[in-house]
């Protein structure tokens, strides 16, 4: 590490010369690889940003100080950055996305987040970000039912002044801080900014950061036994799943083992050992002695006992032995009379003279 007392001159895009030391202007890795290829001469070096503005520089330039001297927290740098106006918030991105400074990279693209996540509507965005809207009636009906991993077929480039400033990858990091609910509401913006949130919804970053464990494995278990698995739209989608689930078990190590108890299920119950049988149970399982063959109720033999059968059963009884006296006696129904007409009588001839 170079001593604090040497000085670095930077050359911004818009013609300014920014003197400062060598230390804080080595915490930014593009700066720090530009002073390894110019070689350590006696002379303070110039530099040239040619994508980085004088107003923006300074911004990194002081944060670089305050972080040295650690005198700020995350969520004071965070509110600081709030309060800047749009146009030099992007203007920010764009500078620390071109000087490779993670930190405050990730810190300016959650303000530009949270100016979005302020926003109550699509309209109220419009108003704070200028833009003119350009979806109709029916294209805002279909964005609001559309699946939430629906992907972009027709990309749109950014044509506002986001674009103008930081272009469309760093605007799309942006858009990597908000949850489902918020790039929904992101989606009905503007055509341009519909075409990002897609894009950012069906990356493997996005998804290994917003969607938990078990709602990858989840998923993915669903999507393999759809119907439709086969089909390159789902192989696709399952592809993404599949990086997305790998991504956040490298992110989370630790959750390794709960992928697994996941993936296997919950373990079986031990089988209950069997009830004892009750005594009810016991009788009712005993075999019971065949029924005694019942005798005819009509007639019986001569004997007065029912005869038996060779097979063992009730044999038919003959009528010779006898009236059961169980039975009542029979009554002989009554005789119809045949009535005749009264009969008329015969016409005889004359009698023989």
């Amino acid at each position: 590490m170079e001593d604090d007392g040497q000085k670095v001159k930077l050359a911004t895009r818009d013609g300014v010369i920014i003197e400062a030391s060598r230390a804080a202007a080595c915490r930014c890795v593009t700066i720090c690889n530009m002073l390894e290829d110019a070689g350590g001469d006696d002379a303070i070096p110039q530099l040239p940003l040619a994508l980085v503005d004088a107003r923006a520089l300074r911004h990194v330039l002081k944060y670089c100080q305050l972080r040295q001297a650690m005198r700020h927290s995350h969520m004071r740098d965070l509110g600081s950055l709030l309060a800047l106006p749009l146009e030099e918030l992007f203007e920010l991105v764009a500078a620390t996305n071109f000087l490779e400074m993670p930190q405050l990279f990730e810190l300016s693209c959650g303000a530009v987040a949270e100016h979005i996540r302020r926003s109550s509507s699509a309209e109220a965005i419009r108003g704070r970000f200028g833009i003119a809207p350009d979806m109709s009636a029916a294209e805002l009906k279909t964005t609001a039912k559309e699946d939430a991993f629906t992907d972009d077929a027709s990309p749109v480039v950014l044509s506002c002044s986001v674009s103008a400033a930081m272009g469309c990858d760093v605007f799309e990091a942006c858009l990597l801080q908000l949850d489902g609910e918020e790039l929904r509401k992101v989606k009905s913006v503007c055509l341009a900014w519909r075409s990002a949130s897609r894009r950012v919804c069906c990356s493997v970053e996005w998804l290994a950061q917003h969607l938990s464990l078990k709602k990858l494995i989840k998923a993915l278990g669903k999507l393999r036994g759809h119907a439709r698995a086969r089909r390159p739209a789902m192989r696709k989608h399952g592809a993404l799943l599949e990086a997305a689930l790998r991504a956040r078990l490298a992110q989370h190590p630790q959750e390794a083992a709960v992928a697994d108890k996941v993936r296997q299920g919950p373990p079986p119950s031990p089988p209950s050992p069997p009830s004892p049988p009750s005594p009810r149970t016991l009788s009712l399982a005993a075999p019971r002695p065949p029924p005694a063959p019942t005798p005819h109720p009509h007639y019986r033999c001569a004997g007065g006992r029912p005869a038996a059968a060779p097979g063992g059963g009730a044999a038919p009884l003959a009528r010779g032995g006898g009236l059961n006296p169980h039975r009542p006696p029979r009554r002989a129904a009554p005789r119809q009379q045949l009535r005749l007409p009264p009969s008329r009588p015969r016409h005889r001839g004359p009698a023989a003279g």
